[in-house]
Parts: C-alpha cells; structure tokens; sequence
C-alpha cells in the first residue's frame, strides 16, 4: 500500500435511519465484537465483526459508526443509558500520494 500524503474528504454527520439504510449495501470493517453486535441489532440485520486495514480510493464512500459516553460492556447488544452511536457518511474526493 502507498502513502498517502494528502486528499480531501467531505462527510455529513447523518441519522440512524439513514445509516441504516447506507448499511443494506454495506461491506462491514467494524472491528469491535460488542458494536458489530449492537449494530445489528440497531439495524435489523448483521453487520459481521471484521477488523482489518481499510484501502480506499477517489470515489469511495463509507460510513462510520462512533459511540460517545461510555464504553459498551462486554456482550452488549443494545446501548447502555447514556451511550449514543453517532454516524458519518464520508466520501473521498481526492487522493493524492
């Protein structure tokens, strides 16, 4: 894999509805077991456990999923009180290395 030295990403903070629906479609690179677990059940649908490196590329969108508060514990399936997930859709508009 290159470097990267430099690009441009946009992204708008987005709703969970609408993270769902960017989800349907989605190859999953969440590597924490307990938010792979409470995504699916956020969404209705597995979302797999799979950490890994990522390599995108100009044109490639994606959507990330962060917890804010607490930590989940261990085997969650649902938020805690007080934990929120929040959602970006991102997308690279340029790459350069």
């Amino acid at each position: 894999m290159s470097q990267i030295d430099a690009g441009h990403i946009d992204y708008k903070f987005i709703d969970s509805k609408e993270a769902r629906l960017m989800g349907l479609d989605a190859v999953s690179k969440v590597g924490q077991k307990n938010l792979a677990r409470v995504l699916s059940n956020e969404f209705g649908f597995p979302v797999e456990y799979t950490p890994g490196n990522i390599e995108l590329q100009t044109g490639d969108e994606f959507l990330v999923a962060y917890l804010t508060g607490k930590k989940l514990p261990e085997n969650a399936t649902t938020l805690p009180r007080n934990v929120v997930i929040e959602y970006v859709h991102a997308k690279i508009e340029e790459v350069t290395a």
